[in-house]
């Protein structure tokens, strides 16, 4: 099987141990080797597939929104699973972002840092350079970097989305960016002449990270000189953002009627919401049995002062018995009623311990609240989006995935 292996593979796939940099726990990083495997002859590989698109008469224009001299490579890049990965799609067929038409290119076994996109990537640069622009039959060939956000910017070598200019593709400061265009005017462009200078500009000033911003964030040059024009907008996230923005106000006003819902609420069972609702319910309760005790805790003092007053037990016996009347009163409240007893420790005794705690325990578990996730209306909401096909991911803090957002937004 490997004999068969190399010899369809032959020279096309190469593995070896690279140099990549790693985070330390102590904040800083070493290089140490890690596993990379590639494709060395890109070109190559992008016309195979290309000739193979062709014969099986897959090519499409989707009706004209790719222009018929052209065909379109998409490069892009995703990290997971502890790798990362590069591919490209052809973008003209009918289903470009199928993984069965995406042909990985590059991948290796580390993080996605500037650093080591350059120790994987930089061997691809005149490659795929020459490919946009190439002449591949009667087609021109153009290429277009795609990925989210975070990818973009390491690509571009702009410092990310917390720089005061985050854009790829315009230079505006990040407080303008909520401000109407009719407000704020245009913006300028960014180009790959102006990256590759405010780069530079920043090198000459000492490469300050704290000082980025005075040189638009251009603080490394681009891995790939393709024109800023070609970058593709992170689509997938920023419907994906739109999204759960309005899913997190929709779970936010259902989480509002369960916590009205929990006043009122019968079922029990054993969610953090039954137990809430019993909680709030019975904390009215339990406040108003300890007023009425604290107060028969002051009227049970005030008679034991009388009859101090008075001279003792053996002088005033109607005071006593009222005394004891008022201990026994309340069932909780446990009183020492001899007059000699009560002149030592009887008003130390003559504390509300069982309701007072109870209290602040029910007080603790109503501040505390409850698992909104186990509300009833919140659950009726996830229901209904599993209806839809549209459901949380097990991992990654529940979020949504993007055919199930998109799915969604069509409803």
């Amino acid at each position: 099987m490997r004999e068969i292996s190399k010899q369809i593979v032959g020279d096309n796939l190469k593995g070896e141990l690279a140099p990549f940099s790693f985070m330390l726990p102590s904040g800083g990083e070493e290089i140490k080797g890690a596993p990379l495997i590639y494709i060395p002859e890109l070109v190559a590989k992008v016309v195979h597939l290309l000739e193979e698109n062709e014969r099986t008469r897959r090519l499409t224009w989707h009706e004209g929104f790719i222009p018929a001299s052209e065909v379109w490579i998409k490069i892009g890049g995703d990290k997971g699973g502890g790798t990362f990965k590069m591919n490209f799609q052809n973008v003209s067929i009918a289903t470009p972002n199928s993984v069965h038409n995406t042909c990985v290119f590059c991948c290796f076994a580390a993080g996605d840092s500037v650093t080591n996109l350059h120790a994987a990537l930089d061997r691809f640069k005149d490659q795929v350079e020459h490919l946009n622009g190439m002449k591949w039959r009667q087609y021109t060939i153009k290429i277009f970097i795609c990925g989210d956000f975070e990818f973009l910017s390491k690509m571009y070598g702009l410092s990310g989305a917390s720089g005061c200019y985050p854009c790829p593709y315009c230079i505006i400061h990040s407080e303008m960016m909520g401000t109407p265009l009719s407000v704020r005017g245009d913006a300028a462009q960014r180009t790959l002449e102006t990256m590759h200078d405010d780069h530079q500009r920043y090198v000459s000033a000492g490469s300050i990270k704290r000082d980025a911003q005075k040189f638009y964030n251009c603080i490394s040059p681009p891995i790939v000189d393709i024109p800023v024009s070609q970058v593709c907008p992170p689509g997938l996230h920023i419907t994906l953002g739109i999204f759960t923005k309005m899913f997190n106000l929709l779970e936010a006003v259902c989480c509002n009627l369960d916590l009205e819902l929990a006043l009122h609420a019968t079922d029990v069972d054993s969610s953090s919401f039954s137990k809430y609702s019993l909680e709030l319910q019975n904390l009215p309760l339990l406040q108003a049995e300890l007023e009425e005790a604290q107060q028969a805790q002051e009227n049970f003092q005030q008679m034991a002062t009388y009859v101090v007053l008075v001279g003792g037990a053996e002088r005033n016996p109607r005071a006593v018995n009222l005394l004891k009347q008022a201990a026994d009163k309340k069932k909780h409240v446990k009183a020492l009623v001899s007059l000699n007893e009560y002149s030592s420790k009887g008003i130390q005794k003559i504390f509300i311990h069982r309701i007072g705690t109870q209290v602040r325990k029910y007080r603790a578990a109503v501040k505390k609240g409850f698992n909104e996730k186990e509300g009833p209306f919140v659950k009726r909401l996830d229901s209904a989006l599993q209806e839809i096909g549209v459901q949380h991911q097990q991992y990654f803090g529940g979020a949504f995935i993007g055919n199930h957002v998109h799915k969604a937004l069509k409803v």
